[in-house]
């Protein structure tokens, strides 16, 4: 295991440092993350009202008593006009939930009661989630008064909203206050942390290895190129995987126990392949790119690939030209992976696929990388 030893050498030389700084970059991030999020789940319910906005485009009696029951439930948002002021009302974090009401929808309402007004959701968010169950609870209980044919509409109106004053005081001490879609946006900052720590630390290690003085003692000894090459190989899986439990570890530290729990165990999982796509993208840059380039490469595929792919802008934020390129960036599937995860509410094979199909996705890319990278080398060989 000579090439073995001497690959964390030169690690330790030319690499380490740059793994330490993203990874004390990265902590600050979550930390500071984290910390806000634990500061303001602290501040108690009446202080955590949904921020909701609703644009009302038919201003009948009955839009006018929906929204204005919406209104005095909430922390009322001014939206501008415009697709928009809905995306930067999301994006920017004014508002939990959105509601537009479009013309006609008081009457279609009132006619069958299955008439539902265009709705938009802060994603991951504890109050948008109960904002929607707020408007769709005042929906279907004044359709059952109306419905039944004994009250008026004012009458309904009244009871709707006595009943769901009466409900409210149940149902707030139901809420759980982990959020478990803070861990979730924590995960997927992860992609930009590893994805630097693992290119760097192994495409700066084999250019290092190649050049010089290690390449001469390599020449000079009795191993074999292939068993050589193996043993970096294995190098490079070896620190990719110290760069993998070390994100793990600080997520662990940060969260504690709303990590100890299935999601946290497949958002493991989930980042374990990721860092295989991240050993095999590393694996071929070391071969291709010169040692001056591999900095600026690492910032193009890491940022690019951060906010193409989700981790930086939320995927329901971003367009579905946006979508349809990001499906070539690795990280689109690792953020997407996390998003089914956090949907599953049952964990079985049946809610497990799309995330599994995500990873399977992975896997692939991760092939396809190795797959170019031993092409690139043989082609080296041949040439030299």
């Amino acid at each position: 295991m000579q090439a073995f030893k001497l690959y964390f050498k030169i690690f330790k030389r030319s690499a380490f440092f740059m793994v330490l700084l993203y990874l004390l970059i990265f902590g600050l991030i979550v930390a500071l993350f984290a910390l806000n999020f634990k500061s303001s789940s602290d501040m108690g319910f009446e202080a955590q009202r949904s921020r909701i906005a609703v644009v009302d485009n038919d201003n009948s009696k009955f839009s006018k008593a929906f929204a204005s029951y919406i209104n005095e439930n909430s922390q009322p948002v001014e939206l501008g006009t415009g697709e928009q002021a809905i995306k930067d009302a999301l994006f920017f974090n004014d508002a939990d939930y959105i509601i537009i009401i479009p013309k006609g929808f008081g009457e279609d309402f009132l006619k069958d009661g299955n008439a539902r007004p265009q709705s938009y959701s802060l994603p991951n968010s504890m109050r948008a989630v109960y904002a929607q169950r707020m408007a769709e609870s005042y929906l279907k209980l004044f359709d059952l008064y109306i419905k039944s044919g004994n009250f008026s509409f004012e009458q309904a109106k009244e009871n709707v909203e006595a009943d769901l004053a009466l409900k409210t005081k149940t149902s707030i001490v139901s809420i759980n206050k982990s959020d478990t879609g803070s861990l979730k946006r924590t995960v997927d900052y992860v992609a930009y942390a590893i994805t630097c720590m693992v290119i760097l630390s192994v495409s700066l290690t084999m250019l290092a290895i190649e050049k010089g003085d290690a390449k001469k003692r390599n020449l000079a000894s009795p191993i074999s190129a292939s068993k050589i090459g193996l043993q970096v190989f294995l190098g490079n899986a070896v620190v990719s995987l110290i760069c993998c439990g070390m994100i793990i570890l600080l997520v662990i530290a940060i969260f504690r126990e709303d990590f100890f729990n299935i999601y946290g165990a497949w958002y493991s999982l989930n980042i374990l392949i990721y860092t295989l796509v991240c050993l095999g993208m590393s694996f071929l840059i070391g071969n291709l790119v010169p040692k001056n380039a591999v900095n600026a490469v690492c910032n193009v595929i890491a940022l690019g690939g951060s906010f193409l792919g989700g981790a930086f802008v939320p995927q329901s934020l971003l367009s579905e030209t946006v979508k349809n390129i990001a499906v070539i960036d690795p990280i689109f599937w690792f953020v997407k992976a996390n998003n089914e995860i956090l949907s599953i509410s049952t964990f079985n094979l049946k809610t497990l696929s799309p995330a599994l199909y995500c990873m399977l996705v992975q896997l692939l890319f991760a092939a396809l990388f190795f797959s170019a990278a031993m092409l690139a080398i043989k082609y080296k060989r041949t040439k030299s």
